[in-house]
Formats: structure tokens, C-alpha cells, sequence
């Protein structure tokens, strides 16, 4: 859902950009509004079972995204989510901690041993800013 003009990525706060970031990074879709600056964050039914009981419940904020002014922000698939991974692995200074992510990367279920080593590593908190700054990148390509 897009709409005719282009939004001016200036016009758009840093809170609004992060909290989108932040939406989609919890595999809810995005709805903004440039004009009035209001944002809406619904489920992505496609996760949800009980897709009925979210519509009943969400009904008036989906009747209102479904004005054109309002753009669909959608989360990320699988792959971005994983060359993200990839990025991040690669931009670290030589050493075992890349090499490691590197190969875990590599291996069957590549985000659970990622999420692992880097949850118990000294990088925890690189890996939140580098992913952050990633997803906002990912709101303003949708957004341009």
C-alpha cells in the first residue's frame, strides 16, 4: 500500500523511525502516516493462528490503514534478517568471535547459534546498534 508522494525521510522524527524499527523487528507490520505523523502497528496475520480473533479485536485500527495515505512498512524475510547476520559478522575486526559467527552462520540453524554466541559475548550490545541501524535502513527503503 503505497502512497503518490514520496516521503521526505528528513520530515521523519528519529523516535518514529526507531519505533518502526523496533514494530517490524517483532514481526508486526507498520502503518505510517506521513501527514499526520500517526502510526499504527498491527500483527502480521500470517503469524497468527487465530487471524479472526486479531481482526475483531483490531478491527478500527485496520479499517483506518486502509486509507492510502497510510504506508505499509512489512517486516523483514528471512534472508534480509540472515545477510544482516552476514553484515555484521563480516564488518568485526579479525579474530576467533568472527571466525565463530562466521561458522555459525554456516551451520543448520544459523539463527539460533548466532543469537547464542552473541548473547554470551562481549558484542551483545554492537549486535543491537548494527541490527537497529539496519532495520531503520530497511524502514526508509520502504518509505522512499
Amino acid at each position: 500500500m503505497k502512497i503518490n508522494s514520496v516521503v521526505s525521510l528528513a520530515k521523519i522524527k528519529p523516535e518514529i523511525l526507531n519505533e518502526i524499527a523496533q514494530q517490524i523487528d517483532c514481526g508486526n507490520k507498520a502503518y505510517y502516516n506521513p501527514k499526520s505523523e500517526e502510526l499504527i502497528c498491527i500483527p502480521n496475520f500470517n503469524d497468527h493462528y487465530e487471524e479472526e480473533e486479531f481482526k475483531e479485536f483490531l478491527g478500527e485500527e485496520i479499517e483506518k490503514v486502509e486509507d492510502p495515505e497510510f504506508q505499509c512498512i512489512t517486516p523483514l524475510e528471512s534472508w534480509e534478517s540472515f545477510e544482516i547476520m552476514e553484515n555484521f559478522a563480516y564488518q568485526l575486526n579479525e579474530g576467533l568471535f568472527k571466525n565463530r559467527l562466521i561458522e555459525a552462520l554456516s551451520k543448520r540453524k544459523p539463527f539460533r547459534h548466532f543469537k547464542h554466541l552473541v548473547d554470551h559475548s562481549d558484542f551483545r550490545q554492537d549486535w543491537f546498534d548494527f541490527k537497529q541501524k539496519e532495520l531503520e535502513k530497511h524502514v526508509e527503503r520502504q518509505l522512499i
